[in-house]
């Protein structure tokens, strides 16, 4: 066990060794600037007033470097909000502006910023090593490590600071607080568990989706295991306590700043101004916001129903843009963003289990008996292998039958971490499969599959984000099936002004919106902000006006040159035509598999 956690500790620091120098030419993406300007305004200033469509603890981790920064206050970049426009809307431009207009580098703040959220990865990636050894052992958990250390998806995200990995570790650390409150159902467990649900529930708002889960399977487990319904109750009320003192005091902390009528004033335009459609489910809101005591929770819950009334999210999926989800959005982008060894490995270990299920039924048929004896008080790997099993359902359920849009595949990373401890357990006891020959085979071929894994993401350093397997035409074909935060989230524009000035470029066109049309409805325009790319092209930049005809050099980020060329879907559709035009163009480069150049 000893040499085993040594090795996986080796493992995770060669991936942080990998993160730390991809993601240092990778630009602020889109997410990551509210991020990094609203977590400074947290953590310093104590001043909700943006960024309440997420809960504050993660803002608060990347901001806490820059605490020993020099900076300028970032409420001093609110005040230039338009007064046309709603708090949700400013935010991005709000945290843009904080990172561009500093006196420091932008380099050094988000390289600063990204380095608790690379230690978010680093502490999930142990807590997988340790829970799959508690369950599975440690072979088992070795190849766990080995799973996540060469995942696209970790390499990727785990560098960002965003919430998506952050989410996975609240994930785990909360079913593994489940697990340890089923084995010894103590007080001192239901606290912890009430921490870790707590700590949780400030990650991100889909994380209260753990409450009706944990709850459900503690009772069921609490009743097949017999335990009396007052230590039930007891336990309950301990989770519940603790988890909501801790929500209410982080929120208390960060309303300090926030006077309680300009509070009140904000929620109510907000709610007017982007969410007049359902505005009414959100007057109580207001009504609690109106108690001083009570103010933390109305926040809490405003950014919670924010979120969960959200609808017509934009979407494109297979060339088609839609404000409606595809059910098989999620299971493509879980084959299609996973390396094809993974994908073999998957395929394999289920076939095993089912072939070994099929033995025991026909030769015992499916007892009940069985049933009890695998989920027993002293049988603890079965209780996590069900614990696992049932995230990894109820959560895709709920991605795909009640997700309200598809922006991308990030939003599976919850569910990865269960599946890479179960495919790990598969793998150790396909380890020891047959005797003799056969069996220096098995292990031959499992070794050949994670070499080629490795192989087949690593190849595409430091371009993680717009990874995509081989047999679909890898990152270039990507954005034929998905894009966003897929392919193109806004990190490749210092490696574009790289290649510009290194190519002699004087002058390039940039592409940072199009046009789209809603089904039956007027053409809508639609623009990201230019100022990172002001930022980095400098004198070399030119917007794109799709009024004129465009000659020279002109570049376009995934997202607008795909969504530009979208067909309309049968169900809520929007097409458009803006950039119809350079659909049978060859790009003279594509930029990190997620800007295309073109010489027109």
């Amino acid at each position: 066990m000893k040499h085993a956690r040594l090795m996986a500790i080796g493992l995770l620091l060669m991936m942080s060794v990998v993160m730390i120098h991809s993601v240092r030419q990778d630009t602020v993406t889109t997410d990551e600037n509210l991020m990094i300007g609203v977590g400074h305004l947290l953590l310093t200033e104590r001043y909700f007033k943006v960024g309440f469509e997420h809960p504050p603890l993660i803002r608060d981790l990347v901001a806490a470097p820059l605490a020993f920064m020099d900076l300028k206050p970032a409420s001093e970049f609110l005040r230039e909000r338009p007064a046309h426009q709603n708090l949700s809307d400013f935010a991005f431009n709000f945290g843009e502006n904080f990172l561009l207009r500093q006196t420091h580098p932008p380099e050094d703040i988000l390289f600063a910023a990204r380095l608790p959220a690379i230690l978010v990865a680093l502490s999930l990636g142990l807590l997988l090593f340790h829970t799959t050894a508690l369950y599975f052992g440690a072979r088992a958990a070795l190849f766990a490590t080995l799973l996540y250390v060469s995942s696209p998806f970790f390499l990727a995200h785990g560098r960002l600071t965003t919430m998506d990995v952050p989410s996975a570790l609240a994930v785990l650390a909360a079913l593994w607080g489940f697990l340890r409150l089923l084995h010894e159902p103590r007080p001192r467990q239901a606290v912890l568990l009430g921490l870790i649900l707590g700590a949780a529930l400030l990650v991100k708002f889909p994380m209260v989706s753990l409450i009706p889960f944990l709850t459900v399977l503690y009772i069921f487990a609490s009743v097949q295991r017999h335990v009396h319904p007052r230590v039930i109750w007891r336990h309950f009320l301990l989770v519940a306590v603790i988890s909501f003192a801790l929500l209410y005091v982080t929120y208390w902390y960060h309303l300090i700043g926030y006077p309680h009528a300009e509070h009140l004033s904000d929620i109510q335009s907000n709610i007017q101004s982007s969410r007049a459609d359902v505005a009414e489910k959100m007057t109580w809101i207001l009504h609690l916001a109106e108690y001083e005591a009570l103010r933390p929770l109305a926040h809490y819950f405003y950014g919670l129903y924010w979120q969960m009334l959200r609808t017509g999210v934009f979407g494109y999926y297979f060339g088609e843009g839609s404000f409606s989800s595809w059910p098989s959005y999620y299971l493509f982008g879980l084959f299609s963003k996973n390396p094809e060894p993974l994908i073999v490995i998957w395929f394999v270990i289920t076939m095993m289990g089912l072939w070994r299920w099929h033995g025991a039924w026909r030769a015992h048929g499916l007892r009940l008996t069985q049933i009890r004896a695998w989920l027993s008080p002293s049988s603890m790997r079965g209780w996590a292998t069900l614990c696992f099993l049932l995230w990894i359902v109820f959560y895709l359920v709920i991605l795909i039958f009640f997700n309200a849009g598809n922006s991308g595949t990030r939003y599976l990373i919850p569910v990865l971490p269960p599946l890479m401890i179960l495919t790990g357990a598969a793998l150790s006891a396909l380890w020891d499969f047959g005797a003799g020959r056969s069996r220096i085979l098995v292990r031959g071929g499992l070794a050949i599959l994670i070499t080629l894994q490795m192989i087949s993401v690593f190849r595409v350093h430091p371009s993680y984000l717009s990874y995509f397997t081989l047999y679909l035409g890898g990152p270039t074909q990507a954005s034929t099936y998905l894009i966003d935060t897929d392919v193109e989230w806004g990190q490749d524009i210092q490696r574009l002004a790289q290649w510009v000035e290194t190519q002699g470029i004087q002058s390039i066109q940039v592409a940072t919106g199009f046009e789209y049309i809603p089904v039956g409805g007027a053409p809508v325009p639609f623009y990201f902000s230019d100022s990172v790319y002001r930022h980095y092209l400098g004198d070399r930049y030119q917007a794109y006006s799709p009024q004129h005809q465009t000659n020279g050099w002109l570049a376009v980020p995934g997202r607008i040159l795909k969504w530009g060329q979208a067909r309309p879907a049968t169900k809520s559709g929007w097409y458009s035509e803006s950039f119809r035009f350079l659909e049978n163009r060859e790009p003279v480069t594509v930029i990190g598999g997620s800007i295309w150049v073109f010489e027109l």
